[in-house]
């Protein structure tokens, strides 16, 4: 469930209809969907776990191998610390 004002919604149908007839093809309804799902929240744990975070854009940040065991090592560690 995705809560947003009219507005937005049809913004970013917009932006991800390329043939401009207010239909999407299959690419641009995963395309829409993506937009849907991203999340600020996750964007910005993640900005604070990878390196050069802080310069990431949320389209192109992403968590290598490594960083996603540290992390998911830190937080282990922080819930047997409670």
């Amino acid at each position: 469930n995705v809560e947003m004002p009219d507005h937005i919604f049809e913004d970013m149908f917009n932006k991800v209809d390329k043939t401009d007839k207010g239909v999407l093809t299959s690419v641009e309804f995963v395309d829409l969907f993506n937009l849907l799902i991203r999340r600020k929240d996750l964007y910005e744990i993640m900005k604070k776990h990878v390196k050069n975070g802080y310069k990431q854009t949320m389209e192109n940040i992403y968590m290598n191998r490594n960083e996603l065991c540290k992390f998911l090592q830190r937080q282990t560690q922080n819930q047997n610390a409670t």
